[in-house]
This record gives structure tokens, sequence and C-alpha cells, in this order.
């Protein structure tokens, strides 16, 4: 597993980020970024022939979560919004050992002003997933931790937002309803799970 961030407070272009090796053919990339002002256009390279947004929320600081299987060609990954000069960020995590078909078993976001932040109850229906948990809110703001056995990804900040991200090995069928106090009270929250083998 690797991840890498990228983030530009007043990019005149797409941004990109570069994963420090290149993927393994038939691995899994997921995109978790924005754009503060608005919702990406689209996401590209890392050798993924399509992706896909699994979902987003743009109420209040934006999150978006995309993905696709890489063919193991490229280690850039590219997220395009229509105005640029604004701020754009992501994170950009890879997955071995998932699903060929119905990789995307569910995903859920929403938005609040109260803490906690949460994106939703999900319920798995494989034996083994992935689940991928993020929150973006703005600045200045902490973020608390996911109860249970969630690891991080890296943090990645605007020059007003910040986001981070957590993921779970779940090897059983089960119900998460993660939440992260935070402090802003301005937050978008996504929540997807990928089937794996």
């Amino acid at each position: 597993m690797q991840a890498i961030t990228a983030s530009a407070n007043n990019s005149n272009q797409p941004l990109t980020a570069v994963l420090s090796a290149m993927p393994a053919s038939g691995d899994l990339l997921v995109m978790i970024g924005a754009a503060e002002h608005g919702g990406l256009s689209s996401v590209s390279g890392g050798g993924v022939t399509a992706w896909t947004r699994a979902t987003r929320a743009l109420a209040n600081t934006n999150i978006e979560v995309w993905y696709g299987i890489t063919d193991g060609s490229s280690s850039q990954v590219t997220i395009t919004f229509p105005a640029y000069g604004l701020p754009m960020w992501m994170v950009v995590g890879e997955w071995s050992n998932m699903a060929t078909t119905n990789l995307l078993d569910m995903a859920l976001s929403t938005s609040g002003t109260t803490s906690p932040a949460g994106a939703g109850s999900i319920t798995t229906s494989s034996a083994r997933e992935i689940v991928i948990f993020g929150v973006g809110d703005q600045t200045p703001n902490t973020f608390g931790a996911p109860q249970g056995a969630w690891a991080s990804l890296p943090t990645v900040t605007s020059n007003a937002t910040v986001q981070s991200v957590w993921w779970q090995d779940l090897t059983a069928g089960a119900t998460v309803a993660p939440t992260v106090t935070e402090t802003h009270h301005s937050w978008d929250a996504a929540i997807a799970a990928f089937r794996a083998r």
C-alpha cells in the first residue's frame, strides 16, 4: 500500500500527484480530494482507463472519492477543476488484491456544521473489503480519530482547508459508521467500501 498527497492554493493548471513507485497492474487506485469552490470535472492518469466517482459532498469544504483499476503504466494522477486559480487538494492511495468485478460495494457522503463529522453508516456485503473514510474541513481545525482499527493516510492542506483520511481492511461483513471530532464545524465527509479478494 502506498499513498501520496498534492495541493495547490492558486493553481493555473490541473493538479497532479505522483506516487513514489509505479503502481502494480490490477491494483486499486483511490483519489480522495476536492476543489474548494465546486465539483471536479475529471480525474485522469495513474494507468486507469476510466476513473469513476464513488461519491462526493459539496456543501462546505468539499470532498470527492474517485477510483479505478490501474494497468501499472503511470504513477501520475491528475484532478481537473473548471476554474483554475483556486485551491485544490488530494490524497491518492493504492491497494492490492482487489475484486476484478463489482469493485465498489457502496459509498455515502454528507455535510455538517456540528461535531463529530461522519459520512453515515454502511454495511459491507463481502467477506473482505477495504473501507475508506475521509473528512474535509476549513482551517484552523483539529481532527480526532475514528474509533476502531483505522489506519490513517497522509493529511493534506491548502491555505484554508484540511483533509484527513482513514482506511480499514475488514475481513468479515460488518456495519461501520466512523466519526471524528473536529473544531471548525464546516465539514464534508465521505465513506466508500471496495470489495477485495
